[in-house]
Order: structure tokens, then sequence, then C-alpha cells
């Protein structure tokens, strides 16, 4: 028996699959529509999920990337949203693509709203407890990095890089 403590590994990436995955199950289970505008809003949850929403994105910001460059420090919702002028969408649903995490952030709102959860909750409930995958979390705060195993893993024998 091994008493070491789990390494915890990242799946950056992977999350917004997972995040469409639940929107996807709210969706089979009635509680959620594909192709309705949402309240109050010119797009809908598809478009939030495919990035044809016209929502912006704060990659493109440079004080985005200051931020990074000066350590991490965390935006509040609320600011985000005021940096990235997200009332100004890029283009009208359904007449381009643009990758937005913060198109992503609403399709995560939605899913908590709907479920009365956050997301970790959410995504344990929805995706991975049918999968039978207890040892899923998301970060939700910079500390929650601190543990993570950077760099390469072995697998089977094999070195990987995980990035």
């Amino acid at each position: 028996m091994n008493d070491s403590p789990a390494l915890l590994f990242p799946w950056w990436s992977v999350t917004k699959a997972v995040i469409a995955t639940c929107a996807l199950q709210l969706i089979s289970q009635g509680r959620l529509t594909h192709d309705e505008a949402l309240p109050g809003h010119p797009y809908t949850l598809g478009q939030l999920l495919q990035h044809r929403a016209g929502v912006p994105d704060h990659g493109k910001l440079p004080a985005y990337h200051e931020t990074i460059r000066q350590g991490y420090q965390t935006w509040t919702v609320d600011d985000l949203l005021e940096r990235v002028e997200v009332e100004k969408r890029a283009f009208d649903s359904d007449e381009g693509w643009a990758y937005s995490n913060v198109g992503y952030l609403f399709a995560r709102q939605i899913i908590e709203k709907t479920v009365d959860e956050d997301i970790g909750a959410a995504i344990q409930t929805l995706v991975f407890d049918p999968l039978d995958i207890p040892s899923v979390r998301p970060a939700i705060e910079p500390s929650d990095l601190d543990n993570i195993a950077w760099g390469n893993i072995i697998l089977d024998g094999f070195i990987v890089p995980f990035w």
C-alpha cells in the first residue's frame, strides 16, 4: 500500500470541455436549452459553448498580460467584465467565431445557478460521479495550485510532458 500523498496534475484546456459537458448534461435533463436566447442576452448557451456569441475575451488586453507578469494577481468577475467591456460584443451571434474565456465564465455561471452549487460540485455531480472518478477538483484560488506537480510525469514507464 502506498501511503504517500497523491500528486496533483493540472488539466488546463480540458476545463472548457468539462464545462460544456456539464451544460450538455443539463440540456439532456431538460434543465437548460441549447438554442433559445438567454434571458436578457442576444445569444444562446450553444453559441457561448461554440465561441459564436460574440462575447469579448480578456486575452488581448495588455492589462491582463501585465497582471500575469506581476504574479497572477486576480481580478474580480465584475472587474474582468468591466475591463473587457463585455457589452461591446465582437460580432453579432452566429456572425463569427472568437475564442472567449468570458463566454465560458457565463456558461459556468449558468450551470452554477441551475444546479445551485459551485462549479466544483457541479462538475463532480454531472461529469465525474457518473464516471466513478472521485479525485478531480477545480483550482478556484491561486493557492489551489500550490501542490501541483509541474513538468513531466512517468506513465506506464514512459516520460510524458505535462503542461
